[in-house]
C-alpha cells in the first residue's frame, strides 16, 4: 500500500441525498507554517502551495469567487466533497494537513455546510498520520510513535519539493515521518 496518498473518507450521511446546487469550497492556510525555517515550518513560498490549490480547483470546474473561495454552479455534493479531499494530495505530501487552518464546503444558501478543518489536520480523523517527511514542530507528539527518521533520511539528497535549501532543511532531525 502507499501511503503517500491520501484515502478519501466517505461522503456525510448528512450530505447524502442532498440535490444539485452551487456548491463552494473555502481554505486558509497557515503562511508561518508554509514559510518558516524547519523545524516549525516548510521553507516554502507561501505562493507554490497557494498556485497547487488553485489548479486543482479549477481543474474541477470551480471558479474563484473570493480570495480562497471557489465557486462551481449546478454540481452534486459528492462531487464537491471528493473535489474538496482531494486537496489534501498536493505536493509534497502532508504539507496541507500540517499547514491547513479552515477546509470547508457549502451551498450558496449556505443550507449545507461541511467544515472538515479539524479532521483534514494532522492527527485528526482523516489524516492521522505522517504521509511523507514532514518539519518536526508541525507534528503533535502523539503522531511520533517511532523515532526512525534520522535512520531514514540519513541519505535523503532531496527536499520535499518546493521546500527551500536551508541548513534546517537539509537536517535529518528537522524532518518527522512515520
Amino acid at each position: 500500500m502507499d501511503h503517500n496518498h491520501f484515502l478519501l473518507p466517505q461522503l456525510p450521511y448528512e450530505l447524502v441525498g442532498v440535490p444539485h446546487a452551487a456548491w463552494g469550497i473555502a481554505y486558509d492556510i497557515y503562511t508561518r507554517r508554509t514559510e518558516d525555517d524547519l523545524p516549525a515550518g516548510w521553507h516554502s513560498y507561501r505562493a507554490n502551495t497557494y498556485k497547487q490549490l488553485v489548479r486543482s480547483l479549477q481543474l474541477a470546474q470551480y471558479f474563484r469567487s473570493q480570495y480562497s473561495d471557489y465557486l462551481r454552479p449546478n454540481v452534486d455534493v459528492l462531487t464537491t466533497w471528493l473535489v474538496m479531499l482531494n486537496l489534501m494530495n498536493i505536493e509534497p505530501y502532508g504539507k496541507m494537513e500540517s499547514t491547513v487552518k479552515h477546509l470547508k464546503m457549502y451551498t450558496m444558501d449556505r443550507v449545507h455546510l461541511q467544515d472538515v478543518s479539524f479532521q483534514v489536520r494532522l492527527g485528526g480523523e482523516f489524516a492521522t498520520r505522517v504521509r511523507a517527511p514532514t518539519p518536526r514542530n508541525l507534528v503533535q507528539p502523539v503522531i511520533l510513535l517511532m523515532d526512525y527518521l534520522p535512520h531514514l533520511l540519513a541519505n535523503l539528497v532531496r527536499r520535499p519539493r518546493f521546500t527551500r535549501w536551508s541548513n534546517a532543511a537539509n537536517n535529518p532531525q528537522n524532518w518527522a515521518m512515520m
